[in-house]
């Protein structure tokens, strides 16, 4: 009975990130390979990282998109950056979009995904994907 508390406590965990309250995950120092579009990038690590920006809906570059991406560009140019990946059934990184992998970026600190989730908000109608599926 012990091993399922101290299992639910570790779960239940989550810190506070730029006056957010954010599930804890795996968070690591990355460098930016490039920009695929308005809410997707690729990051190196040790292997590299396809990162689709959790609650941020820009516009698809077929449809009038790629100032979306040459803005996100412009942001990570010359900057470091960390990505979290969120825990999903005690698994980091397992939520997963097409061939992305769902995570918020910072970079000095400050949560990207905040910033230009006001700016590219989810479409009406559009449903939010369910973690973990």
């Amino acid at each position: 009975m012990r091993s399922h508390w101290v299992l639910l406590l570790l779960v239940g965990c989550s810190t506070l990130v730029a006056g957010e309250l954010r599930q804890t995950g795996r968070t690591f120092d990355c460098t930016l390979e490039r920009v695929v579009d308005g809410d997707t990038i690729i990051v190196k690590e040790v292997i590299f990282h396809k990162i689709r920006l959790i609650d941020v809906w820009a516009p698809e570059l077929k449809a009038n998109g790629e100032a979306a991406k040459l803005e996100l560009i412009e942001l990570l140019k010359d900057v470091k950056i960390q990505v979290t990946l969120p825990v999903v059934d005690s698994t980091p990184g397992k939520t997963q979009t097409f061939d992305r992998i769902a995570g918020y970026i910072y970079i000095n600190g400050e949560c990207l995904n905040d910033t230009l989730g006001v700016k590219y908000p989810r479409p009406a109608g559009k449903k939010k994907p369910i973690l973990g599926k």
